[in-house]
């Protein structure tokens, strides 16, 4: 018997096609991939601050969201969102970047800290929660130069992916997926075994 209830699917990202394809937005790309996998499409609505959609899995629909904010006001479009379905913070799964793991690493948890990322920090400001699971996935860190810290980080999330690094993410996208009806179907604890346990490079 499942052990959670998601109900709202966010990939976190920045609008714009200036922002297309970056480290940055994985969370917008792997929304866009399911929308595309599951052939549906995403709509604006400017009550939600954002573009959004639905999927079915488990005979139960799911609304899925990508924020029209920037990054760091994400929780914005949340919160709005979250107050028209009624949802707790625990019926909601954020899929977000890491540069703090390997790219390719994935890590599913239930509930945690930002961690220092500004989208994240922005959704427990607004809901005034961090109990909201979170799919995080790694881009890698940036290559050390003589640059500051923060420039270098900067650069690195802002820039596009490779080709082959692009390859990689389709398959990542889609062992996400697996691992979200995992959840649905079993459990989140067989989907986090199943998700952070992965390989894919």
């Amino acid at each position: 018997m499942n052990d959670i209830n998601i109900k709202l699917i966010v990939g976190l990202g920045n609008p714009g096609s200036k922002y297309a394809n970056t480290r940055h937005n994985v969370g917008f790309n792997f929304i866009e991939y399911i929308v595309h996998k599951e052939r549906k499409m995403l709509k604006y609505n400017k009550n939600f601050l954002g573009k959004f959609s639905d999927i079915k899995i488990s005979e139960k629909y799911i609304k899925l969201l990508m924020p029209d904010t920037f990054m760091n006001e994400s929780g914005r479009s949340i919160s709005s969102i979250s107050k028209w379905m009624n949802l707790s913070a625990e019926n909601i799964l954020i899929i977000v970047d890491d540069i703090d793991m390997p790219f390719g690493k994935i890590r599913l948890r239930r509930k945690g800290s930002s961690g220092g990322h500004n989208g994240l920090k922005s959704i427990e400001n607004h809901l005034g929660s961090i109990e909201f699971a979170r799919i995080k996935i790694g881009i890698g860190s940036p290559i050390h130069d003589e640059m500051n810290r923060n420039t270098r980080v900067i650069k690195h999330v802002l820039s596009k992916f490779t080709y082959k690094e692009s390859m990689v993410l389709e398959e990542l996208y889609s062992k996400i997926f697996h691992g979200i009806c995992m959840i649905e179907h079993h459990s989140l604890e067989r989907a986090t075994t199943f998700l952070n346990s992965l390989k894919v490079i």
